[in-house]
């Protein structure tokens, strides 16, 4: 209320002092003593703070500061677990009890902090399961007592406490990172070109929030009419999407106003010199619903005038601290192990059969010796989890499922179950590379929480992944394997990886099955990949 009467009034002064209050109060109001779902319902009441305090920083010409809060307010509870994570190695050095408190305790917290994951037995009485819940608080009161104490240790002030724009900057050691600020007071793009010059800001001047607004629920409603958002099947068991042509006239609408007024102004300013330029995208507000990536002005056949998938290799990040501390893909050779997840029928869901053929295209691409397959009654949630703490790259041909009710319960469908995303990110993977969820809806995320990025592909970056290929809608049966062939033809070699990075692999494979025939908006947008 503060910060919107200051806007009101115009007391842009008194606006970033609310701001920065805010700011100071979001850890209190996301306390890791509660559960990760009472988080994320607390995070809808401060669903606009960090784009609206970006925008008002920003005003004041301030884009650090913008930058700095935008990474304080959006992917909290996933900021959260990176914090638990974090090395301890330097406090290591030279206070060794409190390096060992802090590793115990957040390893604690993370497995007190899940529903389905209860620190009690179900046949525990009322009173073990308050005891449970209290015990959790404690250990959150503990480990804000040992970080304070932490920050007294000369050298470690700023221990545990929020990225500076010096340090977020490294996320652009391998490629520009563009965030798109989307508030109702301003819709900017923020650059950061590079580990050591400043941001560059772009005002989107033919944007606006209302306008992103509407450019969601327009996509929406095509996803929805034409029965993409949920799958929809003929009666051969066959994905059957609509084909009517209003729908296509609306997609190539949504994309040409992408291109307009968010892509082509960024575009102008980093001046891209070949087609193999890379960018990555951090979108907040509504613009993380819509796919940027395929932004251009296409022809009613669906060919491009242009489009930023001709010019440019595309990724996207919940955060710029999502891609740090994250080593570069050519360190990885060494730890090369494959896990292939494939369910042609999964018990309670449609068949799958293109399933069968990627099974057949992986076992061209890996050796034997550095495949492992769990398929059908073999692919149960135990034995993938197991699976994916043992070999650095994994491919899931499954359904995948956006839980609108719950998203931490968003879900691979397996033989015997749900494997859910909050069963995904209690696992820490030591040597996770690259994730392939060649399955429905994995980057779709939740309406209510815009910022938070609650998805499978999201999560599977905190279990550890440093990539992660995956779908925004329902893909067709047929276009699955083809991608991944493709894919997989140019990440190894020799069955070993390449040393090509998996965006562009993806860029590459997406390009051939535009050539082979699948121009139509449905079968290559919804591909994307997210990560370093």
């Amino acid at each position: 209320m503060w910060s919107k009467y200051a806007h009101i009034h115009q007391t842009i002064d008194s606006a970033l002092q609310a701001y920065n209050t805010a700011f100071k109060l979001l850890p209190s109001l996301s306390w890791l003593g509660h559960t990760i779902a009472s988080r994320h319902n607390a995070l809808i009441h401060a669903n606009f703070l960090a784009c609206d305090g970006a925008a008002a920083a920003i005003s004041m010409g301030d884009s650090e500061q913008a930058l700095e809060w935008l990474e304080q307010g959006r992917s909290v509870v996933w900021g959260q677990f990176l914090q638990l994570r974090s090395p301890v190695d330097k406090l290591r050095e030279v206070d060794i009890d409190h390096a060992e408190s802090l590793s115990n305790i957040g390893l604690a917290l993370e497995q007190g902090s899940h529903t389905e994951n209860p620190m009690t037995n179900e046949s525990d009485s009322k009173i073990s399961s308050e005891h449970a819940i209290q015990k959790h608080r404690q250990l959150a009161d503990k480990w804000d007592s040992i970080v304070k104490c932490v920050q007294k240790i000369p050298g470690f002030e700023r221990f545990m406490l929020p990225k500076q724009f010096h340090e977020l900057q490294q996320a652009a050691s391998q490629c520009p990172v563009v965030v798109l600020n989307i508030s109702k007071y301003r819709c900017v793009a923020l650059i950061v070109k590079s580990t050591s010059d400043p941001p560059c800001q772009i005002h989107l001047d033919n944007l606006t929030y209302d306008t992103a607004k509407t450019l969601q629920m327009a996509f929406q409603k095509i996803l929805s009419d034409q029965g993409i958002r949920n799958r929809r099947v003929d009666r051969h068991g066959e994905l059957e999407f609509g084909t009517d042509s209003n729908a296509n006239d609306a997609f190539r609408h949504i994309l040409a106003e992408l291109w307009k007024s968010v892509v082509e102004p960024v575009l102008t300013q980093l001046n891209p010199e070949s087609d193999r330029f890379r960018i990555c995208w951090c979108p907040t507000g509504p613009l993380m619903f819509l796919p940027i990536h395929a932004a251009g002005i296409y022809n009613a056949d669906g060919s491009a005038s242009v489009s930023l998938a001709d010019i440019a290799i595309s990724s996207y990040t919940p955060s710029l601290s999502a891609l740090l501390n994250r080593h570069k893909w050519e360190d990885q050779t060494s730890t090369f192990k494959f896990l292939a997840v494939i369910q042609p029928n999964t018990p309670g869901a449609t068949p799958l059969r293109g399933t069968i053929a990627e099974l057949t295209y992986l076992q061209k691409h890996v050796p034997v010796s550095s495949l492992h397959v769990l398929k059908g009654e073999d692919a149960t949630t135990a034995e993938v989890l197991t699976g994916m703490e043992k070999y650095s790259w994994v491919h899931l041909a499954c359904h995948g499922v956006q839980d609108q009710s719950d998203p931490m319960q968003s879900s691979l469908l397996l033989h015997d179950g749900r494997l859910s995303l909050s069963r995904i990110i209690q696992k820490r993977i030591p040597h996770a590379d690259f994730a392939f969820l060649s399955a429905c809806q994995t980057a779709t995320g939740d309406e209510r929480r815009p910022e938070e990025a609650i998805h499978l592909a999201a999560g599977m970056l905190v279990a550890g992944y440093k990539g992660v290929t995956g779908t925004m809608w329902p893909i067709q049966d047929n276009d699955a394997p083809f991608v991944a062939d493709q894919v997989y033809s140019r990440l190894l070699q020799n069955g070993r990886p390449s040393g090509v990075h998996p965006a562009a692999a993806l860029h590459e494979a997406i390009h051939e099955l535009r050539r082979r025939g699948g121009s139509d908006f449905t079968s290559w947008v919804p591909f994307i990949y997210m990560g370093v």
